[in-house]
């Protein structure tokens, strides 16, 4: 009886816990206490995990401000990697903002951006500040559960030798989001 009674204790100790609705009440509140301080853009660059930020990018940089979130942004290297979690089979809007690091040499870039290594798209030169956007269809992604999207700089800025600012790009938005 003893033994059945450890082997029991065993079988539920050693099972795998689920906290589905935990992991999703964390992430609630602390996505409701960033948009309380003024740190949307934190959340999205950092703690959405639809979006996750992979080789090529660096952490990120927030400046707080008695208790406010002022800015956020992320810095991407030459060439950055995202995976995007997919939705089933439904229309998903990928959308940033940013800057480019400065660049005293070479002149204004351009993103070239892939799925799966294939490109898809590339920008117009980026001078200041570039908003971006664009629907992936149904068909595209077919029901795909992680899409692999590449972003890859033409020209890059001037390192300050920190290893990861002034080299790339500044991404201060990330969307990726169901189409409604």
């Amino acid at each position: 009886m003893k033994a059945l009674w450890l082997a029991a204790v065993a079988l539920v100790g050693c099972a795998p816990k689920q906290q589905p609705e935990e992991t999703r009440l964390r992430e609630e509140f602390m996505r409701t206490f960033l948009e309380a301080h003024g740190g949307e853009r934190a959340w999205q660059l950092s703690l959405n995990r639809d979006v996750i930020f992979g080789s090529g990018f660096c952490p990120v940089e927030m400046d707080v401000r008695d208790g406010t979130f002022v800015h956020a942004h992320r810095w991407m290297g030459p060439r950055g990697h995202l995976r995007l979690k997919g939705h089933g089979n439904r229309a998903m809007r990928f959308a940033f903002a940013g800057v480019p690091a400065p660049r005293r040499d070479h002149g204004p870039p351009t993103a070239t951006l892939a799925v799966d290594d294939v490109p898809f798209d590339v920008t117009e030169a980026i001078d200041q500040r570039l908003e971006y956007g664009h629907v992936f269809a149904p068909n595209v992604i077919g029901g795909a559960e992680w899409i692999d999207l590449t972003i890859a700089m033409s020209t890059w800025g001037d390192d300050v030798g920190d290893g990861c600012s002034s080299f790339g790009f500044a991404f201060e938005e990330v969307t990726w989001a169901p189409v409604d």
